[in-house]
């Protein structure tokens, strides 16, 4: 196996080796490096770990030669660039000869993947929370100098990626909403209307959302993300007629590095369900198809 790598810090490089034990370290860097990667046969999957400015074009060069990719989100500076560039991927999917002759493009977000998140969708999947009424997504995180991303620059590049704070931790966010709609059978969004400010003038715009979404099912969802924030509070809800759940983070007395299962029925829980604090967050990392 041949791992490569551009030119990280030792203690990055060593972390590879020790994933794919055996894999044999070599550092490219630069178009020739990128070229020298994109020409190699042997090299079937790439992953890309490069700021959003960047990235997109690149994927798109692998994908045209014929590399798997797994790409760190989120896609694009835009949402115009990034439908455009999903839309030619779809496209090129539907003209292949075969499935397995299909270029294949991965979405590296990881919230799809935590135990906790797998949990409540099993929860929810499994019909104890009656129908299902609304679901609700309050995230508040502070964006400051506490924070080891508030000195990112292309997170500050508002000419090329607006709205960067905001996009690369809200694609989290979502993507959970989304698994316990789904879990719910209430489909995939159809409609989405929100307030959007920017509130600290040290963050781009918009620092803050509130809104609806309404799925394809007729089922409503809140969403509120807040930046600007001083505490963290976090919390994803379903609610339904025979009972509740929530994924939560912070808030009162809540923990601000894990993540708790919590749910209330008016009948028997699953085997094996607990009624509160069943699940702890677990870092698994995991990749979409875009």
């Amino acid at each position: 196996m041949l791992l490569l790598l551009p030119q990280l810090p030792y203690r990055r490089i060593a972390a590879a080796v020790r994933l794919f034990p055996g894999g044999s370290p070599v550092a490219l860097s630069g178009e020739e490096g990128l070229q020298a990667l994109i020409a190699d046969p042997a090299i079937e999957l790439v992953v890309v770990v490069l700021p959003v400015q960047p990235s997109l074009p690149v994927v798109e060069r692998l994908l045209a030669a014929g590399k798997a990719v797994v790409q760190e989100k989120p896609v694009g500076p835009s949402v115009e660039e990034a439908a455009a560039a999903i839309a030619r991927y779809r496209a090129a999917v539907a003209a292949a000869a075969s499935p397995a002759a299909a270029p294949v493009w991965m979405f590296a977000e990881n919230y799809r993947w935590e135990a906790v998140f797998l949990a409540a969708a099993a929860r929810v999947a499994a019909g104890v929370l009656g129908a299902v009424i609304k679901l609700d997504l309050v995230a508040d995180l502070p964006m400051d100098a506490r924070n080891r991303y508030y000195g990112s620059a292309w997170r500050r590049d508002t000419a090329q990626c607006p709205g960067g704070f905001f996009t690369d931790s809200s694609v989290h966010f979502v993507a959970a909403l989304r698994m316990l709609a789904a879990a719910a059978g209430a489909g995939e969004a159809t409609s989405v209307s929100a307030h959007a400010v920017q509130v600290k003038p040290d963050l781009s715009f918009p620092d803050s959302v509130v809104g609806v979404a309404t799925f394809a099912s007729g089922v409503p969802a809140s969403i509120s993300i807040s930046l600007a924030a001083h505490q963290v509070r976090w919390s994803l809800s379903v609610v339904g007629t025979e009972g509740s759940l929530e994924v939560s983070r912070g808030g009162w007395g809540g923990s601000r590095g894990e993540y708790t299962l919590n749910i209330k029925t008016s009948g028997p829980l699953p085997e094996g369900a607990k009624p509160a604090s069943e699940v702890r967050r677990r870092r698994l990392g995991g990749a979409q198809q875009c």
